[in-house]
């Protein structure tokens, strides 16, 4: 008897609900020990299941009882498994159900990424957005993770790694992996915090820094608006004071990602609609409105938003668009 079959064995006394589309039935094998899963595919002889606890297991058709092996019979000479993941646009993986199942993602969030993501993807027809070479520095789009901690400094720390469950980025496809140095550098910028989001082959796509400080931010020259509530798109955490303001700058480059620069500031006494400024001034004072030494900033962010990763956002905001929720 094959040993692949007898431990799940032990599981059905603590089942939990199907994971599988596919019906449950009784599997016996030639010793007469039976064990209820559903039937996920038939290759080269191995037959695989999935228990009712949800787990995969596969073993070698001969072990099965006579009946069981020719049911298999009639399901098919081959029977390929269906994918756990699906490929997308620049050869990202994500679950098969990354489309929100529940809307509760709110309209003030939906608007930014909305905007943030539309200029990423710029006038790309959908399917055809430029793939990005490189996201940020020498990490490149779809890095594998283990390449892409070999490019940051050494002496950096691991803060943590969790699953990312956010209401507007793919469902069940991404892992945040956070990690803090003295100085991570970002557009000439310090920045003690350093965020990758992997996929399920747990390959970059995505980068956020995060400077908790901000003493060190710099608006180039000053911001291109304020939007409220967000200033950090990834954490969702967003200003609850009357008297600070998140501004917000979008950072094109020709790589095929757009960085969004946020910040969460006290308010200023900037006049509205106050236009851009050349960089090519000389002496450009720094206690303009707008720029750093007219306003404490507490929190600088830097979010990297590469053109197939920003479509897929677009996509989720679109559920929500046809949904009602937002316009």
């Amino acid at each position: 008897m094959n040993y692949k079959l007898r431990l799940p064995l032990l599981l059905i006394f603590f089942p939990l609900m199907t994971l599988s589309a596919e019906p449950l039935r009784t599997f016996t094998d030639a010793k007469g020990r039976a064990v209820r899963a559903a039937l996920v595919s038939v290759q080269n002889g191995q037959v695989t299941l999935r228990l009712e606890s949800g787990q995969q297991h596969m073993l070698s058709i001969a072990t099965l009882s006579v009946p069981d092996q020719q049911w298999l019979k009639t399901q098919g000479a081959e029977r390929p498994a269906v994918p756990s993941t699906q490929p997308l646009l620049g050869g990202m993986v994500f679950s098969p159900n990354w489309l929100p199942q529940t809307l509760t993602a709110k309209r003030e969030l939906l608007e930014s990424l909305d905007l943030y993501c539309k200029a990423a993807v710029g006038n790309a027809p959908k399917g055809q957005e430029p793939i990005p070479t490189t996201i940020v520095g020498n990490i490149r789009w779809r890095m594998p993770m283990d390449e892409a901690l070999q490019t940051l400094p050494q002496g950096f720390n691991k803060l943590n790694e969790r699953p990312m469950v956010h209401p507007c980025l793919p469902n069940d496809s991404l892992i945040l992996c956070g990690f803090q140095f003295k100085s991570f550098v970002d557009h000439g910028q310090p920045f003690n915090q350093l965020f990758l989001l992997v996929d399920k082959e747990r390959k970059v796509v995505s980068v956020q820094f995060v400077d908790q400080i901000g003493k060190n931010a710099r608006w180039l020259p000053v911001p291109d608006g304020i939007r409220e509530p967000y200033f950090n798109l990834v954490s969702l955490t967003h200003n609850g004071s009357s008297g600070k303001e998140v501004p917000y700058q979008i950072l094109r480059g020709g790589s095929g990602a757009v960085c969004i620069k946020t910040a969460f500031q006290d308010r200023t006494g900037r006049m509205p609609n106050l236009p851009k400024l050349p960089t090519n001034i000389p002496n450009l004072p720094t206690n303009m409105p707008g720029m750093t030494s007219s306003s404490r900033i507490y929190e600088n962010v830097h979010w990297y938003i590469p053109a197939p990763f920003a479509r897929s956002i677009l996509d989720i905001v679109d559920v929500y668009r046809k949904a009602g929720v937002i316009q």
